[in-house]
């Protein structure tokens, strides 16, 4: 009888431990993941070294890791497009690089524009170029053929990747000879979010097989705006 009873304790002391061990796992496992929050100086110094990573951010005592503050950060995109309803111009763009001899290359589409991929970026700081043909090898009217009828004042508009529209007012127009030692200068004398268009202009000179001279206008961003219905 006694040994029954032995073994009857034996057994519930042997269920018990299988229903507690399991709980007295999990509270060191929540210890462990949960750890009690430092004071004092630890904590002053856990605060400072979070501030110092960019993904993570302190709310009143509490560490807040989150990659969302990345999003905060401006994003650029190359151009894709360019219009204007002042001048009748609308042109797709595509970018373009530089030739052997280290001139802006054009694009291989008479009716394209061309963005210089080493230029800045739309609503960018710096200097956006966008070049194109005046006509084609025909004498037709080609992608910037009105980019003469742009004045003083003139809006542009420029709409990057995200379909994110940046509107450019026109504030200088030049007409560079190629024959001008110092003609690229005019590209580089820009300041704050800057657009740049260059096509041909003047006269056909048969003997160098281009025109004698350069239109280049020089604009600056006044907005960006987000196109309806595209992503931001």
């Amino acid at each position: 009888m006694l040994l029954l009873t032995m073994k009857s304790l034996s057994t519930i002391f042997l269920k018990s431990a299988l229903f507690i061990l399991p709980g007295i796992l999990l509270l060191y496992g929540f210890g462990m993941y949960f750890p009690k929050s430092s004071t004092g100086a630890n904590s002053a110094k856990e605060i400072a070294k979070v501030k110092e990573s960019s993904i993570a951010e302190v709310v009143g005592d509490v560490v807040v890791t989150s990659p969302f503050k990345e999003l905060r950060t401006p994003l650029h995109a190359q151009p894709i497009k360019l219009f204007s309803l002042d001048a009748d111009i609308d042109v797709q763009i595509n970018p373009v690089g530089v030739q052997a001899d280290g001139m802006l290359d054009v694009p291989s589409d008479w009716f394209s524009g061309g963005w210089y991929k080493k230029s800045a970026k739309p609503g960018q700081e710096g200097n956006v170029i966008i070049d194109g043909h005046y006509d084609t090898n025909t004498g037709s009217p080609a992608a910037f053929w009105n980019l003469k009828n742009l004045a003083v004042n003139d809006k542009v508009v420029v709409v990057d990747e995200f379909g994110k529209e940046h509107e450019y007012i026109v504030e200088e127009i030049h007409h560079v000879a190629i024959s001008t030692d110092n003609r690229l200068d005019i590209l580089n004398k820009s300041s704050g979010k800057t657009l740049t268009l260059v096509t041909c202009g003047g006269v056909w000179d048969a003997q160098a097989g281009t025109y004698n001279k350069r239109l280049i206008i020089k604009a600056r961003i006044i907005d960006s705006l987000h196109i309806a219905g595209k992503p931001a």
